[in-house]
């Protein structure tokens, strides 16, 4: 993940050239709701403005306004925690496979989970289908 800071001692606001965030049309329950945050809890303008950009993502080209003195500064993590955590948690249901498979709680509270999370899921899909047509 790479964080671009920009800063000056005068106002200023980040253009973005290329459509990041396609509010017209969502794909995604995901990127309706990084729409909505987007459009109202981003600043306008700042002294200082920070990016999240995600290096497996589309590319990302912004401009910033008005052009004088800023800097901008780039730090790129070189360890995405969540993917590591997805590793170490892969690990540890490998390893512990034969024990989990034959307790009955975690057989109960799993399928609990899965059954909660799949009616999320259906219920989403189910309201995907009138967001486009409330946002035209």
């Amino acid at each position: 993940m790479k964080e671009v800071k920009v800063t000056s001692s005068a106002l200023l606001s980040i253009i973005y050239i290329t459509e990041r965030h396609n509010c017209q049309y969502p794909e995604t329950m995901l990127s309706f709701f990084k729409c909505v945050i987007h459009k109202f809890w981003s600043p306008k303008e700042s002294n200082e403005i920070t990016i999240i950009i995600n290096p497996y993502g589309e590319t990302v080209c912004f401009s910033v306004k008005p052009i004088s003195n800023y800097t901008i500064h780039v730090n790129q993590n070189i360890i995405d925690f969540k993917l590591f955590l997805i590793f170490v948690a892969g690990i540890f249901l490998f390893f512990y496979a034969k024990t989990l498979s034959q307790s009955s709680a975690f057989y109960y509270s799993s399928g609990t989970v899965l059954g909660i999370l799949m009616t999320l899921v259906f219920v989403l899909l189910l309201v995907k289908r009138f967001i486009p047509k409330a946002m035209s």
